[in-house]
């Protein structure tokens, strides 16, 4: 412990971090994520339960997580290309091409076929 000393680290425990579901982090709490990154992370949220649903063949229940990630990210054309195909399925040719139509509107000038 000696040798740290001299670097400059401080030995002093943080205050543990309050976990509990439901309980809101102080706004000086490095937990707390700016209005940005708590859209970020439900989107990433959805997304991750989406691959899950679908890795266990749940592909209806997949379709609403990756419609809900599509609407945050209508420009990525190859998710919107995997929404169509499963909104196909279960929603049936229109729903499927409104997912389409969006993408191209959101990003008309895009190379990335849809």
């Amino acid at each position: 412990m000696a040798a740290l000393s001299g670097v400059g680290l401080s030995l002093q425990a943080a205050a543990p971090a309050d976990l509990s579901l439901g309980v809101k982090a102080s706004d000086h709490s490095d937990l707390r994520l700016s209005p940005g990154g708590e859209v970020n992370a439900d989107v990433l949220a959805h997304y991750s339960t989406a691959l899950q649903f679908e890795a266990s063949g749940k592909l209806r229940q997949a379709l609403e997580h990756y419609l809900a990630v599509f609407k945050a990210d209508p420009t990525n054309a190859e998710l919107a290309g995997h929404t169509a195909s499963i909104a196909l399925q279960f929603q049936g040719r229109p729903a499927a091409l409104k997912i389409l139509e969006d993408a191209v509107r959101a990003s008309p000038y895009s190379p990335a076929p849809s």
